[in-house]
């Protein structure tokens, strides 16, 4: 989907197991705002159309500020939202306008009042930079009911990766506190740059959690100090199935 540059992607709305629209390829679009917004409207009037919008999955797109803006207004009437598989979405895009774009489509949720439970942003080159665009979301009332984070391949770094691990932390004293305690089932972050000091700053958060299934965090190099962490957190985790640390 265009929004302010050029690229086609590949974009559905899933409401449900057995319903898909999908978009035509859009133009390639200059910064001309009616470009942008021609190539989004398919896209945002699958979302109005849609009578009970459980899932929205935007793969492989190149999605600017305005484009999501558009996007996440529609969202904003679907309070029954629950799952956002936003992975590969930035294609080509300025690290400026990706903080942007997902205040814009994070927006959208806040104001529907939706209670996600999978958030997907794998494959997003997002740097501290674009971390920056999702911390205050992550603590808030929409998050409270998350299940599956995932994070694969996000070039977080040190950096964006504390600051994540300190907005999830905040997440669940938040939730806590009004009386619907975070229950996240799946954490997966990896290929992030993460090293001993994110490792042990999202141990607190895990620790904190107490409800993990599943944990993977691969190709982070992360050694024995952030092991040790991630060992002490996940003892508190009695559900916990799966572990992936591997680092090769």
């Amino acid at each position: 989907m265009g929004g302010g540059g050029g690229g086609a992607g590949f974009s559905w709305v899933c409401p449900g197991p057995s319903f898909q629209a999908s978009p035509p390829k859009p133009p390639r679009c200059s910064i001309d705002s009616s470009c942008v917004l021609s190539a989004a409207q398919p896209v945002v009037d699958a979302i109005r159309a849609a009578p009970d919008l459980r899932c929205l999955a935007l793969y492989g797109n190149t999605l600017g500020v305005e484009a999501a803006r558009v996007i996440g207004d529609a969202l904003a009437a679907h309070p029954e939202f629950e799952r956002a598989h936003w992975k590969d979405l930035f294609t080509g895009r300025l690290k400026t306008e990706i903080p942007d774009a997902l205040r814009q489509l994070f927006s959208g949720l806040i104001k529907a009042g939706a209670k996600l439970k999978e958030l997907d942003l794998s494959h997003n080159a997002l740097g501290p930079v674009g971390v920056e665009g999702m911390v205050e979301f992550m603590s808030s009332p929409v998050c409270y009911s998350l299940e599956e984070i995932r994070l694969d391949n996000n070039g977080l770094g040190i950096k964006g990766g504390t600051m994540l691990a300190r907005s999830l932390l905040k997440l669940v004293e938040n939730a806590k506190a009004a009386g619907t305690p975070l229950k996240l089932k799946v954490f997966i972050s990896g290929r992030n740059r993460l090293e001993n000091e994110g490792a042990t700053m999202f141990a607190k958060f895990f620790q904190a959690v107490g409800t993990l299934e599943e944990v993977a965090m691969p190709q982070n190099g992360i050694f024995h100090v952030g092991i040790a962490a991630l060992a002490s957190a996940f003892s508190t985790n009695l559900g916990l199935k799966i572990i992936n640390l591997n680092d090769k």
